[in-house]
């Protein structure tokens, strides 16, 4: 191909995409010009489905026909999503429409055009009292699926200063009892992300009742939610404290392994809890013993660098999986432990993290999971400690003397940042599809640690 042909090839390129953007840009290629379906238009009417202030002139009454004409595998395109005037109409549809796929459908878009607050920004429209009453009604659906869709828009109605009373009340409902443990779960990565929630008395009392869960996926999921977004506001800390402490007690080393990790943040300066913790280190499965390390450290138990040291020949993968079922019926599960993570790499991360502050801090040699790094790290903190360990406080100190304060939130916010980056990696799919024989599949908002 010589050069003139090249050119010229680069310019029908550029023809055809300057095209294509015009035709993104309109939000529809042609479906203007469209006959409408009679019989869709006849299913556009304000007496139909659930009750809402809004109403629809004939053209808004026309473009919602072409919208439902558009609807394949419970979603719209992604051009009709992204032209704003349909903002509403998603929300009507979702209101009046009497078949699944369009409900679904439209609560997935409204998600992805709507926003808490003033809205405009993005194009996006605001939330209003039509939004939260469509939201609501979709949450106390018997249908999952539509379950699933209705609380992915929960978020915008849950995300200002006031969350709306009835999608609060229905997503905490969904969260204590419904009867898919995906459902539970999904309903957490909710209740999580509402803004001063710990503050928040409903909310609080709500994830008390849920750490009582019977299901080790969420309760696991839960705790990791909990010490991941940060406890410094958190309401009746000696209730979770209490919960913590029985969960530690679970027969999943997952559940107890974050109840740990919960109490390392909450319950510092606890003789009691850190006796727990540093008991831990002993137990039977690996993930507790891993997890329980970055709980000391949490819990800045300098002290606990004497116990810490020895388990650096531990060498044991810390990955768990708990498997459960979402709200659309696919298989996922719960992940926990860093890829490639041994026990020994957080108790080597936890000596480093605790040692800050003493004279002659320690500092891994290599951070890379492999054995020759592992090696690395275990002769030079046995020496280390060999001409260190009087700096270190004994174990029988009080909590008062044994504990300081390492690095403080910005290594603990650190940790959160690896465990979340972990969940990413520690399964092979996102899409929540069910994975091989004998490999869990993803879990959507599982942790790593």
């Amino acid at each position: 191909m010589n050069a003139r042909t090249r050119k010229l090839l680069a310019k029908v390129a550029i023809v055809f995409a300057v095209g294509g953007i015009a035709q993104l840009a309109s939000g529809c290629s042609g479906c203007q010009d469209d006959e409408v379906n009679p019989e869709l238009l006849a299913q556009i009417s304000d007496d139909k489905g659930i009750k809402i202030g809004m109403k629809l002139d004939q053209a808004e009454r026309e473009e919602a026909a072409r919208l439902l004409a558009s609807v394949s595998n419970a979603r719209f395109p992604d051009r009709m999503v992204r032209r704003d005037s349909n903002a509403k109409l998603f929300v009507y549809l979702a209101a009046k429409s009497e078949k699944p796929d369009v409900i679904r459908a439209a609560l997935r878009a409204m998600s992805k055009t709507h926003k808490a607050g003033r809205g405009g920004k993005g194009g996006r429209r605001a939330v209003d009292a039509d939004y939260a009453t469509v939201v609501a009604t979709h949450l106390g659906s018997k249908d999952d699926k539509i379950v699933s869709a209705a609380l992915s828009a929960a978020a915008h109605a849950l995300n200002t200063g006031q969350p709306d009373a009835r999608v609060l009340d229905a997503v905490l409902q969904i969260a204590r009892t419904h009867a898919v443990d995906g459902g539970r779960i999904a309903a957490v990565n909710v209740i999580i992300k509402i803004p001063h929630y710990r503050r928040n008395p409903r909310i609080v009392a709500a994830l008390l009742q849920i750490l009582k869960d019977k299901s080790p996926a969420v309760l696991s999921h839960t705790l990791y939610q909990l010490y991941q977004s940060g406890v410094r506001e958190l309401q009746q800390k000696p209730a979770f404290v209490s919960a913590g402490v029985q969960l530690m007690k679970h027969p999943d080393p997952a559940v107890r392994g974050r109840a740990a990790r919960l109490l390392g943040t909450i319950a510092r300066g606890n003789a009691e809890v850190r006796d727990k913790l540093r008991a831990m280190l002993d137990d039977k499965q690996p993930y507790s013993r891993s997890i329980v390390a970055n709980a000391l450290a949490s819990f800045r138990d300098v002290a606990a660098i004497h116990l810490l040291v020895p388990k650096l020949k531990d060498m044991a993968r810390n990955d768990h999986h708990i498997p459960y079922t979402t709200l659309t019926g696919k298989k996922s599960a719960v992940a926990h432990g860093a890829r490639n993570a041994t026990v020994h790499d957080t108790c080597a991360a936890a000596i480093e993290k605790l040692s800050a502050k003493l004279p002659k801090p320690w500092k891994r040699p290599s951070r890379k999971h492999e054995k020759s790094g592992r090696e690395q790290n275990l002769a030079s903190a046995n020496a280390w400690y060999a001409k260190n360990k009087g700096e270190i406080p004994p174990l029988d100190a009080p909590p008062s003397e044994a504990s300081a304060a390492p690095g403080k939130d910005k290594a603990d916010a650190k940790d959160a940042k690896q465990e979340a980056q972990g969940a990413k990696t520690a399964v092979a799919s996102t899409k929540g599809q069910a994975a091989p024989a004998g490999k869990p599949a993803p879990a959507p908002a599982a942790s790593s640690r």
